[in-house]
């Protein structure tokens, strides 16, 4: 995941202006995230996904992040919403 994430981060850095980063919640387990619009079992798992996430933090030329696929009625105890929290917090200086 770090591999390929760095590597992504990368060519996007390149020639550009800016870019965005786009998460659908849907990749992450949902044994660990219920809060999902289309739970499949066997997804990534929130820390995996925070530490990929942190080797965009500070990046200037990092311009939005978008998190799609949040169903709150599927989300016990709300433990999605705070997965949702971490990833935005990876990001922030």
């Amino acid at each position: 995941m770090h591999d390929v994430f760095f590597e992504a981060l990368c060519l996007v850095r390149r020639h550009t202006a800016g870019y965005g980063i786009s998460i659908d919640l849907d990749v992450l387990d949902p044994a660990e995230e219920p809060g999902v619009g289309s739970p499949v079992p066997g997804g990534l798992l929130r820390t995996d996904l925070v530490d990929a996430l942190g080797r965009a933090h500070g990046d200037n030329k990092l311009l939005a992040l978008e998190i799609v696929e949040y169903n709150p009625y599927q989300d016990e105890h709300f433990v999605t919403a705070r997965a949702i929290h971490d990833l935005c917090q990876s990001l922030t200086p």
